[in-house]
């Protein structure tokens, strides 16, 4: 029996949200960003979303399943539930922190959309998230450095490279825009599509539009 003890991945992308429902545009997005990066993994983190907060929202078993079936088919992914199973909502910065205790050796890239990074300066402990990890970029319509906070553009002037490669060249603190792909559909728009009856079927994997329908979920 070969007892070598399995190694660490050199590179370890994070992808955080309330997947409610997870949809083609986060999928697209995570696909278009992993090729430039040339990765075959990305992580997907749900995020804990507290009981009652909202009647059209999934429950954490059905975003979990929702997450399994996208999984199911497309070999680029896993899934953590870390977040899920602290029970309370909690920070990027203790999930960053927690996954550099298991995986020193390791650099920790953390997907995030142009949405994100407008208010990125405002997150808990914004600095020290960059303290452990790279920010991977994707770009969103209505997202634009014509918009863009002054504080967002102070910090791209500090932290951004204009490659992919560049991210090679230290072990955090870098944040890349990824080449434009837009993808312009939320999560939000498909529950109101749903409570409102209008087609969705083409924003999500057909597994999870089943298992929508099937639940009878966001009506």
């Amino acid at each position: 029996m070969n007892t070598k003890p399995l190694k660490a991945p050199d590179k370890i992308a994070l992808y955080g949200g309330t997947f409610d429902p997870i949809h083609l545009g986060h999928i697209h997005t995570i696909e278009n960003a992993a090729q430039h990066l040339g990765l075959n993994n990305v992580t997907l983190l749900p995020a804990y979303i507290p009981p009652h907060k909202d009647a059209a929202t999934a429950d954490i078993k059905q975003r979990v399943e929702m997450l399994e079936l996208a999984q199911k088919h497309n070999a680029l992914f896993t899934i953590d539930l870390r977040e899920l199973k602290r029970n309370k909502p909690s920070y990027t910065i203790d999930t960053l922190s927690e996954l550099k205790k298991e995986f020193p050796d390791s650099t920790l890239l953390f997907f995030i959309g142009m949405d994100s990074l407008f208010t990125f300066t405002h997150w808990y402990q914004w600095q020290e998230i960059l303290s452990l990890c790279h920010l991977v970029v994707s770009t969103r319509p209505g997202y634009t450095s014509d918009n863009m906070p002054d504080e967002t553009r102070a910090l791209l002037n500090k932290h951004q490279v204009s490659t992919s490669q560049a991210l090679d060249s230290c072990e955090f603190g870098k944040i890349y825009l990824t080449p434009e792909y837009n993808w312009n559909i939320s999560s939000t728009d498909i529950r109101k599509k749903i409570a409102t009856k209008q087609p969705f079927q083409e924003l999500v994997p057909k597994n999870v539009y089943n298992y929508i329908e099937t639940h009878q979920l966001y009506r």
